[in-house]
């Protein structure tokens, strides 16, 4: 046998299966790559709709929360009723 059969030999059967093992390993990431993209765009779907729940959640609470002159303007108001009932109970308690 001849170092050069020898050597043709060996390259003959190791380029093809080193071509193999290259070809799957390619697929292979380009499967794991997929799926990694379908997983970003996922997340990226789910985060754009959270973000429109949030923005109009905070627009709600917005809506529904009183501003700090209503809040004292309640007090007020609630402040003079019970001023006004507590001076009828002290005046009907001095009749007595």
């Amino acid at each position: 046998m001849d170092f050069h059969y020898i050597v043709e030999l060996v390259l003959g059967v190791a380029v093809p299966i080193i071509s193999w093992l290259l070809s799957s390993k390619a697929k292979q990431q380009e499967k794991e790559l997929d799926t990694l993209q379908t997983s970003i765009l996922d997340l990226y779907s789910k985060h754009e709709a959270d973000s429109q729940k949030l923005s109009a959640l905070e627009t709600k609470v917005a809506e529904n929360h009183p501003q700090r002159d209503e809040v004292r303007s309640m007090v007020s108001d609630l402040k003079s009723y019970l001023d006004s009932r507590f001076s009828s109970l002290e005046n009907l308690m001095r009749q007595k």
